[in-house]
């Protein structure tokens, strides 16, 4: 998060986003400007740790939710629809992280976190209200 943008170790195309923090790239180390092949392979590696990595971060809490909520969901519709746009909000970010879309990346991930936040409630409210 925060760190990481100070340090400039952000991908690359978050740069348009942030610029007052300078040059974002993540690469640990700097590689030689012709050893190209290098470089690639070390942002592709960089880019597919981070993205499993927030995968483990943000899958479980979704699966929580859909879970936890699943037989006292205030509405089993509302379940459902918001099940589906977190599966598919996720698909999309893994998408978007792996191919360096940005801002669909954002977009997608906050698709993912708000469908999250409405499966709690819509247990929440199912646990309360009925």
């Amino acid at each position: 998060g925060g760190k990481r943008i100070i340090a400039g170790s952000r991908p690359e195309e978050d740069q348009a986003l942030l610029p007052d923090f300078g040059t974002q790239s993540l690469l640990d180390a700097p590689v030689a400007a012709e050893d190209t092949e290098k470089r690639e392979a070390k942002e592709i590696e960089a880019r597919w740790i981070r993205l499993v990595s927030n995968d483990t971060e943000n899958i479980p809490m979704g699966l929580i939710a859909a879970w936890g909520s699943l037989f006292c969901a205030y509405s089993q519709p509302w379940h459902v629809g918001l099940l589906l746009a977190f599966t598919v909000a996720r698909v999309g970010h893994t998408f978007a992280y792996a191919n360096a879309k940005q801002p669909h990346r954002v977009f997608a991930y906050m698709v993912g976190v708000l469908a999250t936040l409405g499966m709690c409630a819509n247990g929440v409210a199912g646990a309360l209200l009925a």
